[in-house]
């Protein structure tokens, strides 16, 4: 959250929401932050990213709050990049090609920015989605302490949902953990993971599943 009001993005600014996608949406978390933000019928460009199963109503959902803030959303990107439960799965991307299509959208996106007299002459896209966004599914896994959990509170400190107890870091709210695996990368004594049997069981299925590349998609 911002600490002071937020300023307000004039028309002649260009602004970008970026954020990851978890379970066909963005995260609650995001969400708020969005909806602090105030435009002046700036333009936008909004940037999903998913893990190669599917980005749902993530586009949708940020074109919505977009709108309601005062910005116009003339171009949108779901681009995809490794999963963050599953590593196996869409593994090095964003690669080359991922990169080289971004490099266009956006050469693109500044062209049609630059042509418009104004920010009325841009044409707000239709992105995939469906209203009521889809609910955000249970995960059958979450990060938790390991033994060699010494309370740092490095977790705590970075959980970017505010999930994990600052005062007992072994403690985590389920509710509100999107297993973005941020507490695992972060701690310094590895102490925090899933199950591997049960994680390693789910991975091949989910591969199977979703394993075949997908390509990023662009709206304008």
């Amino acid at each position: 959250m911002f600490r002071n009001t937020p300023p307000v993005i004039l028309a002649k600014d260009l602004a970008a929401f970026a954020a990851p996608v978890y379970g066909g949406r963005i995260p609650a978390a995001a969400a708020r932050r969005f909806a602090q933000l105030k435009g002046e019928k700036t333009p936008a460009i909004l940037l999903a990213v998913f893990g190669n199963r599917d980005y749902d109503d993530a586009l949708l959902e940020m074109q919505d709050l977009a709108l309601a803030a005062g910005f116009v959303p003339f171009a949108a990107a779901a681009l995809v990049a490794e999963h963050s439960l599953m590593p196996g799965v869409a593994a090095g991307r964003p690669d080359a090609r991922d990169k080289q299509q971004i490099v266009e959208f956006a050469k693109a996106s500044w062209q049609q920015l630059q042509q418009a007299c104004g920010p009325e002459a841009l044409c707000i896209p239709a992105v995939k989605g469906n209203r009521p966004y889809r609910d955000y599914p249970a995960i059958p896994f979450k990060p938790t302490a390991l033994r060699a959990c010494v309370k740092c509170g490095a977790c705590a400190a970075h959980c970017p949902q505010g999930a994990i107890s600052a005062a007992d870091p072994t403690r985590t709210d389920a509710s509100r953990c999107i297993c973005c695996m941020r507490c695992v990368a972060v701690c310094p004594h590895q102490a925090r993971g899933i199950n591997k049997l049960l994680l390693a069981v789910a991975g091949k299925a989910f591969s199977l599943k979703y394993g075949k590349r997908k390509e990023p998609e662009f709206f304008s």
